[in-house]
């Protein structure tokens, strides 16, 4: 087993940057077979769910989306930045989705 900080390098390298990770993954080019092999390296790195997350709803799956946000809480609570960070990610594109006509 390796251990966490090299897992995490690992993982690094899978994704590059979070921009350029989700750019891949809303153009075909990441699929959700990278997400898994960062999940298993360390399937409790809530950075790679917050990213996920955000690259679901580029591809308009807020349930996959609002899953991953689940994920992140059970692993590190509402307080932690990844979780707030998704949380206001899926807000801004419910808000979108409602958009001024809804009402």
């Amino acid at each position: 087993m390796i251990g966490r900080e090299a897992c995490n390098d690992k993982i690094h390298k899978i994704f590059k940057d979070d921009w350029l990770g989700h750019k891949w993954f809303a153009g075909g080019l990441f699929t959700a077979i990278d997400y898994q092999k960062a999940f298993d390296l360390d399937p409790d790195y809530v950075l790679t769910r917050e990213y996920l997350g955000e690259a679901l709803l580029i591809k308009n799956d807020l349930p996959g989306a609002k899953l991953q946000l689940s994920e992140i809480g059970k692993r590190c609570g509402k307080d932690c930045h990844e979780y707030e960070d998704l949380a206001e990610n899926i807000a801004s594109y419910v808000a979108k989705l409602n958009g001024p006509l809804a009402n």
